[in-house]
């Protein structure tokens, strides 16, 4: 219809024939420009021609509805060229920041002045990555940033895998990705470079794409391929993540540090796009507590806390600005002049880490640290455990194979600081606390220290509460339980940290240590699924659990059940056929102390609770 309406326009009508065939303008203001000249020319009457009855809409028509086809596929062609420019254009100043950042002179570590609780947790971090990171909390302008970034001097080269983006091991099969292993499998020859450990930033303005990953745009647009674009955590696998102002970080990116750093993966679902990719990392957070506080389980995830305050020492000040002067002046001559002092820590730094396994810590020391953390009731062992690690590692940066007394005061503080509940009522620090809770374990001659350690055995069933959970969850996994996994025996704390210490330094052996009594447990279980029908409880017993849950006011009858039901798994997993009182005792806090109300004004705690009535009701 188009052609047979300009070929109806005489040669006078210029206007409107130009402003069809001249196409769309050069700029996207020219599709409208464009429809108002068309519509313009169309409705206008030209000398020599005589328009017909209708003929004027039906041109300004046509003409207006080609103009607005051709604006819309020339807009379409150019939003898909901007965007694959824009995904260009936003990978190029990537490479650009980092080459940057590799030229930018960094502030010597060995140059920094005071500080040395913060210099400490940084360099045991750097020794053994497993103590779980340091969180630096203090006053504004005391060089927090600067230290950490200083730290990149220190860090030794590693080997990576050359094509990898998640800076793959070629020998270790737990730092290596999903696509590195197969190759491993299928016996390729893998290219090998050195490279320094990665120092990641992550920005507080970042999104949780670029940090976890997403699609690459690029590759999709150009290629048609649907690919992974590795985020922060990828880069930072196998070297340390930095988050500056960590207290005023988004709690959705907090959930994904979380997730990263308690199981050393990241794994991405979006887009259509499964990927699971190593992210083991060091995790340093740096921030000023007038801004914020933080979460309490991010803070749980730092294994130390260190505390900077402002140098008060008039002659340390002037060193500090007179260092600073120099640095800003003359960046390279300042950085060559404590180049020495810079490679003397890291070859300290990298014997430490190569002796770090021959480091061995006494059982009595070993007591004492679970004895200082069950005294500050800290909640959990990751206290101990990351006291343990940050003991030998001090100890070996010392050049010593055994620790001592003074290495467990020398990190103490650091690794538990920020593990106490708080109080608002108590103005004592914390740092005094864990101190004098360390003076009472190791500088008091305690009877206890000679006492022999008590053994956990099958037959006596003396095992942790929440390892009963497992065992009947395993029997019956319908039902519903309620165990506190916190244990404040500072023998079994010991015998606790040791096993988590023993795995991770090899967890083959560790497990092939205890595969017998794992086929015990696993035998046990099986034949005590086989006998559970054959158990039985009588009627007074059944009576008395349901007194039991009526004098508690709980509500409903799944309690009735549920204890019925965990003491006959009790029982056939004790190789019995009928449940005793002692049955119903055993499991009976765990099945009742979570259904009981809420009452604000009653500091009784469930479980007494639960153990009084099941006293009145059976004991009496």
């Amino acid at each position: 219809m188009s052609s047979q309406v300009l070929a109806a326009l005489p040669y006078g009508d210029a206007a409107a024939s130009a402003a069809f065939v001249a196409g769309p303008a050069p700029r996207a203001a020219g599709a409208q420009q464009q429809l108002t000249t068309a519509a313009a020319a169309a409705s206008a009457p030209q000398p020599g021609f005589t328009w017909s009855s209708g003929s004027g809409a039906a041109v300004g028509f046509a003409l207006s509805l080609a103009a607005v086809r051709r604006a819309r596929r020339t807009h379409h062609r150019r939003s898909a060229g901007a965007v694959a420019r824009c995904a260009v254009a936003e990978k190029e100043p990537s490479t650009t920041t980092e080459q940057t950042e590799e030229a930018r002179p960094v502030f010597p570590f060995a140059a920094i002045v005071g500080q040395s609780e913060m210099k400490l947790a940084l360099i045991l971090n750097v020794i053994d990555p497993k103590i779980g990171g340091v969180m630096i909390l203090g006053d504004r302008g005391t060089g927090k940033t600067t230290t950490i970034r200083a730290l990149v001097d220190l860090l030794p080269e590693i080997e990576t895998v050359a094509d990898d983006p998640y800076n793959s091991s070629p020998t270790e099969f737990d730092n290596m990705s999903d696509e590195v292993r197969n190759r491993k499998a299928k016996s390729e020859e893998l290219p090998i470079v050195l490279k320094k450990v990665p120092m990641i930033d992550l920005p507080l303005g970042a999104t949780e794409d670029r940090v976890c990953g997403t699609i690459d745009i690029e590759k999709a647009l150009t290629q048609g391929k649907k690919a992974f674009e590795p985020g922060l955590l990828a880069r930072a696998n196998r070297g340390i993540l930095y988050v500056d102002e960590v207290n005023l970080l988004d709690d959705h990116l907090v959930d994904v540090l979380l997730d990263s750093a308690a199981g050393g993966w990241n794994t991405v679902e979006r887009e259509g796009i499964s990927v699971r990719h190593p992210a083991k990392f060091i995790l340093v957070g740096s921030g000023n507590p007038e801004e914020g506080e933080l979460r309490p389980q991010l803070l749980d995830r730092f294994g130390m806390h260190a505390m900077i305050r402002t140098e008060r020492d008039p002659e340390l000040r002037v060193q500090i600005v007179e260092g600073c002067q120099q640095f800003a002046d003359d960046p390279k001559g300042f950085r060559a002049q404590y180049a020495g002092d810079n490679a003397e820590f890291a070859k300290q730094i990298i014997v430490a880490r190569n002796n770090l396994n021959s480091v061995t810590i006494s059982p009595e020391i070993r007591r004492k640290i679970s004895e200082v953390c069950s005294d500050l009731n800290v909640d959990g062992l990751r206290g101990d455990i990351v006291t343990n690690r940050a003991a030998r590692a001090f100890c070996a940066f010392d050049g010593r194979t055994e620790v001592t007394d003074e290495d467990v005061k020398k990190v103490v503080t650091l690794c538990l600081r920020h593990r106490l509940r708080k109080d608002v009522l108590d103005t004592m620090d914390n740092g005094e606390k864990v101190g004098k809770a360390y003076e009472a374990a190791f500088e008091e001659d305690l009877a206890l220290c000679q006492q022999p350690w008590p053994e956990l055995s099958l037959s006596t069933h003396r095992i942790l509460p929440y390892a009963w959970d497992c065992i009947r969850t395993a029997l019956l996994p319908n039902f519903e339980l309620h165990a506190f996994a916190s244990e404040r025996d500072p023998e079994l704390r010991v015998q606790i940290v040791e096993g988590c210490q023993q795995f991770a330094d090899d967890p083959k052996g560790f497990r092939a240590q205890y595969s017998g009594d794992n086929a015990e447990f696993a035998k046990q279980i099986i034949v005590a699924r086989s006998a559970l029908n054959d158990v039985t409880v009588s009627p007074e017993i059944r009576r008395k659990i349901s007194e039991v849950c009526s004098d508690l006011n709980v509500d409903g009858l799944r309690g009735d059940i549920v204890t019925n039901r965990a003491a006959r798994a009790f029982c056939a997993f004790d190789g019995r056929s009928e449940v005793t009182d002692e049955d119903v005792k055993k499991v009976i806090t765990l099945c009742l102390r979570h259904r009981l109300r809420k009452d604000v004004l009653d500091t009784m705690d469930n479980g007494d609770k639960v153990m009084k009535a099941y006293e009145a009701a059976f004991e009496e």
